[in-house]
């Protein structure tokens, strides 16, 4: 596991700079080499690609945004800057998924642009940035989610313009540069602060906050069948947002979150399956 950057440097609840990496087997902690690191962050994308963990955007402080990255290799605890050339404007909290051949990056915020609706796509091997298509895109968001299915990146749900919650959300495939929309039968109400994850065959997106406060419902999307079905509510865990959650062979396992008018902290587990 490889934490780097955040928040909570410093007197001022500063940006990170630095950051380690930690080996379960022994369970030791080592920093990671400060040389040649991007400016300390936090609200950046981090995505693991290999041998290298990718940072980019995110605030360094000051109400300033960031398009700039930094490639980690961990074999040789060694940073390189990511390129800058075309590479996607300024912003805040993107989402951003691993192709296995690309970082995309897609949506999020900037000081002078509380949601966004575009992207770009970064190559490593050829430290190059395309843009991604906006039509058909999603409509503009932030904290909405993104997950990677093999074939497409998934994006949904988060904040739209006008602080207008959004229960829509798109597909995109590189391979092709396009975009298709999902369904709108079936899917989860409009809701942000939420968190989806993919089995290998479906997305389950579950809790986070509604219009009307926190949820503990959800559904899945088959890209398959290219439809939605709703979670069962029965013994689900309380409502809750920006909790943790990570798939597993047949469900997802979902850890802590907060929740109440409080925002007060849950330390339990749950686990669900998959009918």
């Amino acid at each position: 596991m490889i934490i780097w950057g955040g928040r909570g440097c410093g007197a001022q609840f500063d940006p990170c700079g630095d950051g380690a990496s930690y080996d379960p087997e022994t369970g030791a902690w080592t920093p990671l080499s400060s040389n040649g690191a991007p400016a300390a962050r936090g609200s950046h994308a981090a995505v693991l690609a290999g041998d290298n963990l990718l940072v980019w955007g995110g605030s360094v402080g000051g109400g300033v945004a960031a398009n700039d990255g930094g490639a980690y290799r961990i074999s040789s605890d060694t940073w390189s800057d990511l390129n800058q050339a075309n590479a996607p404007s300024a912003r805040i909290r993107p989402a951003a998924v691993w192709t296995g051949t690309e970082l995309l990056i897609w949506g999020g915020e900037s000081p002078d642009d509380p949601v966004m609706g575009d992207g770009g796509a970064y190559d490593p091997s050829t430290q190059s940035w395309r843009t991604i298509q906006v039509t058909g895109a999603p409509s503009a968001r932030r904290n909405h989610t993104a997950i990677w299915t093999g074939k497409e990146m998934i994006v949904w749900g988060g904040v739209c313009s006008g602080e207008r919650l959004c229960a829509e959300g798109a597909a995109y495939t590189p391979l092709t540069d396009t975009w298709r929309q999902l369904p709108r039968r079936g899917e989860p109400s409009r809701r942000t602060g939420h968190r989806a994850i993919w089995t290998g065959q479906e997305m389950i997106v579950w809790a986070g906050v509604e219009s009307s406060g926190q949820s503990n419902d959800g559904a899945v999307y088959d890209p398959v069948r290219n439809q939605w079905s709703r979670l069962s509510v029965d013994q689900a865990p309380s409502p809750r947002t920006l909790h943790a959650a990570v798939a597993t062979d047949n469900g997802m396992l979902i850890f802590g979150g907060l929740f109440g008018d409080l925002g007060l902290a849950r330390r339990d587990v749950y686990l669900y399956e998959l009918p």
